[in-house]
């Protein structure tokens, strides 16, 4: 089950976060600690933070740990202030974005490494440069270049059949569909076409769908191959999908093939 469904379905079982804790407490510890906690630490290491430098964030708080007498109390409280606010990361779904404010302490974390006597008789002076700062500017370099090609492969990685439709709309003069509601898994294509957004709900067969359209007013549908991954039910997705024999209730505004996706209108 997504977390779209989940939301939509169980929202309203749950008031508040003692709620959410004491529904099955045991269940909850095993999530938080024993499922979520490794789980998100291995992907910041290996999401959030560029290529290798997880490796120095997960030494150095392992040498922070066990020199911890002899760190001072304003470093004793910036560990324990990270700590906690990845505490709260546990109790929700993880994404990346999410960690970013823990970037200054994983920085911390590797300059601690670097900085710990039993390293330091390695890190010699290479004319105006130590060798642990010259290792760091070329991981730093490294990483800026790989992370470059990447984005670059995959910044026009998206539903571009939505920008098809548009063009397709704009270019037959479909001028009167400004303002009016449409229904989307998410809100890109009424961004698109200057129109109203509804969110497509969680129903379990085409009754309930088109009931739920009526029942809001919605004049507009927009379903591709990706959105159908929202609905659950394969017959309901089938139907929608098949640009060559609508179902009774819609007409086909406009439609991409690869992948499918489709403009409707309600009759």
């Amino acid at each position: 089950m997504s977390k779209e469904e989940w939301n939509d379905k169980y929202k309203d079982n749950f008031k508040s976060m003692s709620d959410v804790i004491f529904e099955d407490a045991g269940k909850f510890i095993r999530v938080i600690f024993i499922k979520n906690l490794p789980t998100y630490v291995k992907k910041d290491i290996t999401r959030l933070l560029p290529k290798y430098f997880g490796i120095f964030v997960i030494l150095g708080i392992g040498f922070f740990i066990i020199k911890l007498k002899k760190t001072s109390s304003s470093q004793k409280y910036f560990f324990l202030a990270s700590i906690l606010f990845y505490l709260q990361i546990l109790l929700i779904f993880y994404t990346e974005r999410f960690s970013i404010p823990l970037l200054p302490f994983y920085s911390f974390m590797i300059l601690w490494f670097f900085s710990v006597d039993l390293f330091d008789r390695f890190n010699f002076r290479i004319s105006s440069f130590r060798l642990f700062g010259i290792f760091l500017s070329m991981l730093i370099a490294y990483n800026l270049y790989t992370s470059y090609n990447q984005v670059k492969e995959e910044i026009n990685v998206g539903p571009m059949e939505i920008l098809s439709i548009k063009e397709q709309v704009e270019s037959n003069k479909y001028n009167n569909l400004s303002g009016k509601v449409i229904m989307s898994r998410k809100p890109h294509i009424a961004y698109y076409l200057g129109m109203k957004s509804q969110v497509t709900p969680f129903v379990k067969n085409y009754d309930e769908y088109i009931n739920y359209i009526r029942a809001n007013n919605i004049e507009y549908v927009y379903i591709s191959e990706k959105e159908a991954e929202y609905l659950t039910d394969e017959n309901l997705k089938h139907i929608l999908l098949d640009y060559t024999n609508p179902p009774a209730d819609f007409e086909v505004v406009t439609f991409t093939l690869k992948p499918i996706a489709i403009l409707y209108k309600l009759k």
